[in-house]
């Protein structure tokens, strides 16, 4: 009996298979102002929102001043589910109105709408015209531990408080924008062993083999008798995440003479992964017997003869053989 049966060994190592990103610069939708450290509060904090000379200000008139935590948030990030962060990038536009005697006092990461991790404020003076300063980078985490869940949160963002350093004259802190990058790695879905396709009598048995699924809702398996157009042959719930060979089995009970077939996968957040197409052939060899064996002109002629031969099948197949003896 000739039974095809193709097998596709895709191993798809996850740490092959990473993919580093980023998202943003995003713009805040909220601010506001945090009294936990500080005594002196922001005025016009809405400002911080986009970068356009309108600025939200606080006041120090004294040396030794702290302004309250000017905080924004919700910056909309939409980081893929099972993400792995990589690092948090803040830019925030401030200027000194004065001379030059404003300093950052702190600079904290806001996770689940609580100020915390490690502080990035610099020693350095806030310069005298609006500028961007960065904290952080694309492996800085904020001494914080992150799910993408935790980024794409409205109450994920940071916060930010000024200090006076030297005497004389009233020093306005100023800040003009708030924006965030975040660096992230995406992994695939899932590791796929293999993908099988084997005749059963008159039923095709299709297998599958997962040594890894991570947010793995559904497989989709399609069929084809000419491998373009594409039909859905069924659908079989995913594991979702699991760190197991799992076995996977589906069943076509109508294959054609030629089966196709295509395995999709499906995440819950409705992202598709499609892996390569595979074929199956139900066409029955086991009753094929030669019918006769001719010459090229079409005459009967013995499998001895030094010339060039037709054999022909039962199933209406013709090979053509040359023998030299």
């Amino acid at each position: 009996m000739k039974n095809l049966i193709l097998t596709l060994l895709l191993s798809f190592c996850l740490n092959n298979h990473l993919f580093s990103q980023s998202q943003g610069p995003l713009n805040p939708v909220s601010s506001g102002t945090d009294a936990s450290i500080g005594t002196f509060n922001w005025i016009n904090f809405g400002d911080v929102l986009v970068s356009d000379d309108s600025r939200s200000s606080v006041i120090l008139d004294n040396s030794g001043d702290d302004s309250y935590y000017l905080t924004a948030t919700n910056f909309g990030f939409t980081i893929p589910i099972g993400s792995v962060i990589d690092g948090i990038v803040i830019e925030i536009e401030i200027s000194d109105s004065g001379g030059g005697n404003i300093k950052d006092n702190s600079v904290k990461i806001i996770k689940g709408g609580v100020i915390s991790g490690m502080d990035n404020a610099s020693g350095a003076n806030w310069p005298l015209a609006d500028a961007y300063r960065t904290y952080g980078n694309g492996i800085d985490l904020w001494g914080a531990t992150w799910t993408d869940a935790d980024i794409n949160a409205s109450n994920f963002g940071v916060a930010i408080s000024a200090r006076r350093t030297g005497g004389g004259g009233n020093n306005r802190a100023r800040i003009d924008h708030i924006r965030i990058t975040v660096y992230y790695t995406v992994t695939l879905p899932i590791e796929l062993l293999s993908f099988t396709g084997n005749k059963s009598q008159d039923k095709n048995i299709l297998n599958w083999i997962t040594i890894s699924e991570l947010n793995n809702n559904y497989f989709v398996i399609e069929k084809s008798s000419n491998g373009v157009n594409f039909n859905n042959l069924g659908i079989v719930k995913g594991a979702g995440n699991s760190n197991i060979k799992i076995e996977y089995t589906l069943i076509d009970s109508e294959p054609y003479n030629v089966t196709y077939y295509k395995l999709s996968q499906i995440d819950y957040n409705g992202d598709v992964k499609s892996f390569n197409t595979i074929s199956v052939s139900n066409i029955n060899t086991d009753n094929i017997r030669l019918v006769r064996i001719t010459n090229l002109l079409g005459q009967d002629t013995k499998d001895t003869c030094d010339c060039l031969k037709m054999y022909h099948f039962s199933d209406g197949s013709v090979i053509k053989n040359y023998t030299i003896r």
